[in-house]
């Protein structure tokens, strides 16, 4: 899913930054992760996460999966970090006086999944696997309302029925990372990504069929 999108997986013994655990109690799961290290979900520098109450949320939600992202601000060109860390001087960074965008952009720097086994029961390995590539790698609202979508995202709603991940999922985080993100309005950036994803769905449309193949059997 990360390929698809356009991003640089990392070799074994990279630094990983997407966690994901399982568990037959999720609150109890996302509750000992929290108490066990505070500060990996909600960091002491500015724009690292969401609030203590969605916190709260992510610790009682009782979701099949639920995600917490923590990011990073950084300059736009260089990578970095354009904020105080905790026990360090402020960056010196320069700001330009453009209307639409900024000199900076939020990264996200890491992603934690907890996943209920017992509330997951009746998808299948990939269905999951899918949807929790799909959280890992945006930063999705949990509360967000998908029904009107074709989205591996309703894969735990009832009267839908996902196989997986689907074209507009694969084109959503596609053009996520295709977009700049430092531009100042949230609007403009979102309405990016709907033009990006719209010239998806016309050049697909435009492709010529591909015949299939008629030649011998595939590998093993």
């Amino acid at each position: 899913i990360a390929l698809e999108a356009g991003l640089e997986v990392g070799e074994p013994g990279c630094d990983p930054n997407v966690l994901v655990v399982a568990g037959d109690d999720g609150d109890a799961m996302a509750r000992a992760l929290v108490e066990a290290a505070p500060f990996a979900f909600r960091p002491g520098y500015a724009g690292a996460s969401g609030s203590a109450q969605a916190l709260e949320r992510f610790k009682t939600s009782g979701t099949p999966v639920r995600w917490w992202h923590v990011a990073i601000p950084v300059t736009r060109d260089t990578g970095v970090v354009a904020v105080r860390m905790p026990g360090e001087n402020a960056p010196v960074v320069s700001q330009d006086a453009s209307r639409l965008r900024t000199n900076f952009q939020n990264d996200l720097r890491k992603a934690i999944i907890v996943v209920d086994l017992t509330k997951a029961e009746g998808v299948n390995f990939q269905q999951l696997g899918d949807y929790v590539g799909m959280v890992a790698m945006a930063q999705i609202d949990p509360e967000a309302e998908t029904g009107a979508y074709d989205t591996i995202l309703n894969l735990f709603e009832p009267n839908h029925q996902v196989a997986g991940l689907t074209a507009w999922d694969a084109s959503y985080l596609k053009s996520l990372y295709e977009a700049e993100m430092n531009r100042r309005l949230v609007g403009h950036q979102s309405g990016e990504i709907g033009q990006l994803m719209l010239r998806d769905q016309e050049a697909a449309r435009a492709a010529p069929v591909q015949a299939p193949d008629q030649g011998g059997w595939a590998g093993a």
